[in-house]
This record gives C-alpha cells, sequence and structure tokens, in this order.
C-alpha cells in the first residue's frame, strides 16, 4: 500500500508493505513506513508529476492501494486542495496508473486514525492525561493550513467515527488587547481574517510583520518594505533571543494556537481532551508550556474549570497523517 500526505506546502509518500496486518496489532504498534520521500509542491504543476517522479525513484510497481490524506474537504471520492489549486480525484487517479483503488480522505481525518494509534511516547503532555479514549475527543493541527477535526465512540458497529470539518476557516475571534489590534491591522488588507490566516505558517509571518509595524521598522530607510523572515526562522530565534520581537511573536501565536483548541474543546465537547498536532506545535512546546500561553486554553469563563482537568497534548510524531492512511486503507479493505 502507497499512503500520501498531500499538504498546501509538501507532500509526503511512503511504502507499507502488505503483510503488515492490522488486526495483529495494538494501540501503540505501529509498520515500518518504507522508501519515505518528501516533495515540495512548488517544484510540480499537478500531484500527477510527484506520484512519478515517486515511482521512479523508488521503483517500486505500481500497488493494488494507494490512501491519501489530503489537506481540504473530501466528498465523493474528490478533492480540491483548500491552500493549492490542485484537483485530484481518485477514481480517475486509479484509472490512469492502474491501481486497484486510490482512496483520498481528509488530512485531518488521517491525522486522528495515525494518532489514536501512535505510542504515548510520540506525545508530550501539557496538563493532564488521557485515560478514556472512549470519550469525545478532538485534533488541531497547524502547518501551512489550520485543520480541526473531532472523534466520537462509534458504537458497537464501529470503534470509532472522525468528523472532520473546515474549522480554520472560522473568523478569528481576539482574547487580548494585542489580538484586537492584531485582527484591526489585518482587516484593513483583507475581507476575511479567518483563524487560519493568523494561526498557520503564514500567520506566523503575520504576527511578525504586524509587531514589525507597531515598531514602526518595517520600511527601511530607501522606503522599501523588508523581506519576512521564514516561519521556522522566527520560531528558530523565538527560542534563542529572550526578550526579543521573534520571542514576542511565538507568545503571541502560542496564545492564539491555544485559546482556539479550547475553542475546539467546548464546541465538541471534547471530554476525552485535544491533541495539537502538525509541522509546527512539535517545535514550540516550550512556549506552549508557559502559563501565560496555557492559560488561554482553559480561559472560557463558567468552563475554566471543566477545561483545566482535560488532557492537553502535542503529538511530536509528524508522521501521523501517513499511519493514518495505512489505518484508513486497511479498514477500507475490510468493508
Amino acid at each position: 500500500m502507497i499512503v500520501g500526505d498531500i499538504g498546501g506546502t509538501k507532500t509526503q509518500l511512503a511504502f507499507v508493505d502488505p503483510d503488515e496486518r492490522y488486526e495483529e496489532r495494538r494501540m501503540g504498534e505501529l509498520p515500518s513506513l518504507q522508501h519515505v520521500r518528501y516533495f515540495l509542491n512548488d517544484h510540480y504543476d499537478c500531484f500527477e508529476g510527484i506520484v512519478s517522479a515517486y515511482l521512479d525513484e523508488t521503483a517500486l510497481a505500481v500497488d493494488d492501494m494507494m490512501v491519501l490524506g489530503v489537506a481540504g474537504p473530501v466528498s465523493d471520492n474528490y478533492c480540491q486542495l483548500t491552500n493549492r489549486g490542485w484537483r485530484l480525484d481518485g477514481r480517475q487517479f486509479a484509472s490512469r496508473y492502474g491501481i486497484g483503488q486510490v482512496q483520498l480522505l481528509n488530512d485531518l481525518v488521517a491525522t486522528f486514525h495515525g494518532v489514536t494509534h501512535l505510542p504515548e511516547s510520540d506525545f508530550e503532555w501539557l496538563q493532564n492525561f488521557a485515560k478514556d479514549h472512549k470519550l469525545t475527543r478532538s485534533v488541531i493541527s497547524v502547518g501551512t493550513g489550520l485543520g480541526e477535526a473531532s472523534l466520537v465512540d462509534g458504537g458497537e458497529s464501529i470503534d470509532y467515527l472522525v468528523l472532520p470539518g473546515e474549522g480554520g476557516h472560522k473568523n478569528f475571534a481576539p482574547s487580548s488587547p494585542d489580538e484586537i489590534e492584531l485582527l484591526s491591522y489585518y482587516m484593513e488588507k483583507t475581507n476575511h481574517v479567518s483563524e487560519e490566516y493568523l494561526i498557520s505558517g503564514d500567520g506566523v509571518q503575520r504576527v511578525y510583520q504586524y509587531l514589525r509595524q507597531q515598531q514602526k521598522s518595517a520600511v527601511s530607510d530607501d522606503g522599501t518594505i523588508e523581506t519576512l523572515p521564514s516561519s521556522h526562522s522566527i520560531t528558530e530565534r523565538a527560542l534563542t533571543e529572550p526578550g526579543s520581537i521573534y520571542e514576542k511573536t511565538l507568545l503571541i501565536f502560542s496564545e492564539m494556537l491555544l485559546s482556539e483548541a479550547g475553542n475546539l474543546a467546548l464546541q465538541s465537547y471534547s471530554e476525552g481532551g485535544v491533541v495539537i498536532a502538525g509541522g509546527i506545535p512539535p517545535h514550540i512546546i516550550e512556549f506552549l508550556r508557559r502559563p501565560i500561553c496555557l492559560s488561554r486554553f482553559s480561559q472560557k469563563g463558567r468552563f475554566e474549570d471543566w477545561l483545566r482537568q482535560l488532557p492537553l497534548s502535542v503529538c511530536t510524531n509528524t508522521a501521523a497523517p501517513l499511519y493514518g492512511a495505512w489505518v484508513f486503507g486497511i479498514k477500507a479493505a475490510w468493508s
């Protein structure tokens, strides 16, 4: 089985040996991912080019099944990526490449399927510890975009059900003076400031840009706008330069992320807690642990005490969507 995670910025593909049996595994026992490859989407005109490159590089024969987590809503095995203009049709893709079955699923659904099978060592706990995996849980994933999903007990027929959503595109809700000013700043530039607009890789840069403007140092002497550092560079400097604009950027960003995680817990009544996943959170755990940031998760009025007792963790295994695609594919093969 070929499994994949197709995001707005990069694509990750891997192969799982068909002899890896889901039914023989317990929680925390995962298959080995083979022939793992990363591709920058900007280098390709379409996803088909990435698949061709992957098959050429790995010399793999076309497999019976391919399962792809995709960053966008999936309907009838079709998806248009939210942050890239690619259109993917599972049936057409299977026919073109002679693959028995190509299954698309929302990347947050893939992430949650993976999260449910990862070992405890793949999580950093910010508060409490998950005890009852039958309770409703939620995941919020931050990378190129912002994704949200919830998992509920499936009853007697199935073990659980993942409910995808596009919550990252809700209107951003500020909860501090800094965030009110941040929202006002960007409302003058765009007609929709979403949660994803500020809580994402680009969001890190936008917070930094806002703070630079506040310092009135974003414009050089000749009137040209300075080039923004990457979100990765901002994060690295935030960790090594206390008191800097970089640290303040990550403080505001972490507060917004944790506040939205608390909102997600409330709207889904996630008694089983919230998992923070994606490419960015593992690099900013130091900020997420800070009391000034962590407190934003639970600052929800009458539900503050309830939120304080919820499990809250960061998934540090960024291959979770690949494992989740495998779980989904094995279950689909059974049905």
